[in-house]
């Protein structure tokens, strides 16, 4: 179980995975294409990655930068 103090933080990103992201993202479909939408979806994990080896420090492998990237 996750100690106290890290429930706040889970409880906001639970909020921002359930309803957060979809309600953005169907306004988002209001004034774009289906496949703009799709695009960018798609580079979100990459951009999790990028942002993720700013914030910690950490050095992903030539080969995950690979794989990721395909």
């Amino acid at each position: 179980m996750p100690a106290r103090h890290e429930w706040v933080g889970i409880t906001a990103v639970a909020l921002g995975c359930a309803l957060r992201f979809p309600l953005l993202t169907t306004l988002a479909l209001q004034t774009t294409s289906a496949s703009h939408s799709a695009v960018v979806i798609g580079a979100l994990p990459m951009a999790t990655a990028v942002i993720s080896t700013l914030r910690t420090g950490n050095r992903p492998s030539w080969a995950f930068w690979c794989a990721a990237a395909t």
